[in-house]
């Protein structure tokens, strides 16, 4: 296991006390698929997965020939657990999904680098991708998500999906899912005048959180925290990601 005071050191780092991805469409063979991601010792990193492996999906499969040693000694990863506002240490055969943000810390010596299986695939710019978020009654609660594509994208991007229809829903900012209800569909400052997502998220690059707002982008291979408000719960938010081909517009979710 990482040790108690190493562990401790995650705890600290976090300001806060997993959802689950829905769908993804279609992917695009590459190389070396989402480059490569260095990994420096003995440094807490959020991360997540730029790409998806049909057959090669667990801890072991992914990383587990990226970093010499012992998993659970040398090197481990960790998710937050938002229902019960806890960290979980992955087992080697457990999957790691696209649109999670996982904890790594390796003490091997020196930097590491992380790399996907050959094989992988990237979600498809067109792409679309849900990630939905946990919600506390009347409270406020972190997630960990992951940015699941292998190129940055602006967070003005993104979107967050509600299945209660409200007044900043007009115009183009509401689409229609395959039961014909209306979802709502708000930019990130809306969503947060609304309370129902704060619009800024964080990401720890080492040393301390990175804010990311509106004029920022998502980078590929990193996790970040986003926090629902007051107001989501019993409302479904979901992060929306919309592909190239549908950025504007009312539209049917599939």
């Amino acid at each position: 296991m990482v040790s108690l005071l190493r562990y401790s050191r995650l705890a600290c780092f976090i300001f806060c006390s997993s959802f689950s991805v829905l769908t993804f469409a279609g992917f695009d063979a590459a190389p070396n698929c989402g480059g490569n991601y260095q990994i420096p010792d003995n440094q807490w990193r959020q991360i997540s997965l730029p790409c998806y492996h049909n057959e090669i999906t667990t801890v072991s499969g992914i990383f587990g020939d990226d970093i010499p040693g012992t998993y659970g000694i040398d090197w481990s990863l960790f998710r937050f657990d938002a229902t019960n506002n806890q960290y979980v240490e992955l087992a080697l055969t457990d999957e790691l999904v696209l649109g999670v943000g996982y904890w790594i810390l390796q003490i091997s010596g020196i930097e590491q680098t992380l790399d996907m299986p050959t094989g992988s695939e990237p979600l498809r710019d067109e792409d679309d991708f849900f990630i939905e978020l946990i919600t506390k009654p009347i409270a406020r609660q972190w997630n960990m998500v992951g940015y699941p594509y292998s190129t940055d994208k602006p967070l003005s991007d993104l979107r967050i999906l509600t299945v209660t229809y409200t007044e900043s829903c007009i115009g183009s900012n509401f689409i229609i899912n395959s039961n014909f209800l209306i979802v709502c569909a708000l930019d990130l400052d809306t969503a947060n005048n609304e309370n129902i997502i704060y619009n800024q998220i964080w990401n720890f690059n080492g040393e301390s959180y990175e804010m990311v707002n509106t004029n920022n982008d998502f980078n590929s291979w990193k996790g970040y925290w986003v926090l629902t408000l007051e107001s989501a719960d019993d409302i479904s938010p979901r992060i929306f990601f919309p592909g190239f081909n549908n950025r504007k517009g009312s539209r049917v979710l599939k």
